[in-house]
């Protein structure tokens, strides 16, 4: 009866010492809290610190042609066309949405002229994912496209050489402009004022996803993601 008694009390001191043992070693994973937050109605910033910006409708309908959509990178949103003149927001979508302008004071004829900001960007020809670290040594933010990310269409230089230019306008068998086509290994690194890097790819104009692009496509709906390093670092890893 007792050697019976004995053998139970070292069977139960052994699952006991095993559960705590597996309790060291294998701890129950801390809940990260969801995926992302929905910041807005097309805007969600994922647990990473990615910004994704997806389909974001603009008014199509004004009268200046330059349709000028301030945003800033601090406040994961557009601003009032009011803070034009500040430092308040980074690039601002111009035009027909095909170019990004960074907001710099030496830009001539514009809003912000002279407004003391110094924002500038720098094109690579990798894709979004897998730029992981800025390397400044291999940036050139005082060129001639330090300021500007463009849609390419002809010029001097062929578009591989060129990465200042996120997608490539397309063309009929007349010559005729029909849309364009956004280069998925194409991603920028924008220097903010106080020095911090954000990733940023842009990724699309049209109502329509990437791949069913045409000419009936309708412009007007902004797409593109962005990741803020933090002050001092040149990590830009979001995968």
């Amino acid at each position: 009866m007792k050697l019976k008694i004995t053998t139970l009390f070292l069977i139960i001191a052994a699952m006991s010492f095993s559960a705590c043992k597996k309790d060291k070693t294998e701890p129950e994973p801390e809940d990260q809290g969801p995926e992302f937050v929905q910041l807005s109605e097309h805007i969600k910033k994922y647990r990473s610190g990615l910004v994704q910006v997806s389909k974001y409708p603009i008014d199509m309908t004004r009268k200046n042609s330059l349709k000028n959509d301030y945003f800033s990178f601090d406040e994961n949103k557009f601003l009032a066309e009011d803070k034009a003149n500040s430092k308040d927001w980074h690039i601002v979508i111009r035009g027909f949405n095909s170019v990004a302008i960074t907001n710099n004071s030496t830009v001539l004829n514009a809003p912000w002229t002279g407004n003391g900001s110094d924002v500038r960007t720098s094109g690579l020809l990798r894709n979004f994912d897998e730029v992981n670290t800025v390397d400044p040594a291999a940036l050139d933010f005082a060129g001639p496209h330090s300021t500007g990310i463009g849609a390419y269409s002809y010029h001097d230089l062929p578009y591989e050489q060129v990465p200042a230019y996120w997608a490539k306008e397309q063309y009929d068998e007349l010559g005729d402009f029909t849309f364009l086509k956004p280069d998925p290994n194409r991603t920028f690194i924008i220097k903010l004022n106080d020095g911090r890097y954000v990733k940023f790819q842009y990724i699309n104009i049209y109502k329509e996803d990437v791949d069913k692009l045409s000419p009936s496509s309708e412009k007007g709906f902004l797409s593109f993601r962005y990741f803020v390093a933090k002050a001092g670092s040149t990590d830009v890893k979001t995968k």
